[in-house]
């Protein structure tokens, strides 16, 4: 019951989406300092992912020697691991998601099948996050 209101949150603009069908699969729900995931993927993928966000945050802030802006709201993600549920949102297989900015925050749909809970490996989930995963950044007036 929780995930349709959540995802009619988070897709507002998205009208041709069947929330009762991507409702049916167990969804989580996890939270950041700054990010908001609901995925499909199993617990322990779906921790992994977010703290994957967090470190490569913080990553590019401290490599680019950006400062992070405060007061920027959660990016609010949909993290899709099934490919069903992927196609159900009407995206096409080859793609890795989307990313929308608007006034009201950050949203994205990412595809993150097959995200792996450890680093021996590259996949594309991880490549996505290593792509697109940080919130606004400005440069750093000190440096």
């Amino acid at each position: 019951a929780v995930l349709p209101v959540l995802l009619a949150i988070f897709m507002e603009n998205v009208s041709a989406v069947d929330l009762k069908k991507l409702a049916r699969d167990d969804w989580h729900e996890l939270k950041s300092p700054h990010f908001h995931v609901i995925s499909d993927a199993p617990i322990k993928i779906a921790k992994t992912f977010v703290q994957d966000l967090e470190n490569f945050r913080f990553f590019i802030a401290y490599i680019l020697k950006l400062n992070i802006l405060e007061g920027v709201p959660p990016v609010k993600i949909l993290a899709v691991e099934r490919m069903s549920n992927f196609r159900k949102l009407d995206m096409p297989d080859n793609w890795g998601g989307v990313f929308l900015q608007s006034l009201d925050g950050s949203f994205a749909v990412a595809n993150i099948e097959n995200y792996q809970t450890h680093s021996r490996r590259s996949n594309w989930g991880k490549s996505i996050v290593l792509i697109s995963s940080s919130a606004p950044l400005r440069k750093c007036r000190m440096c």
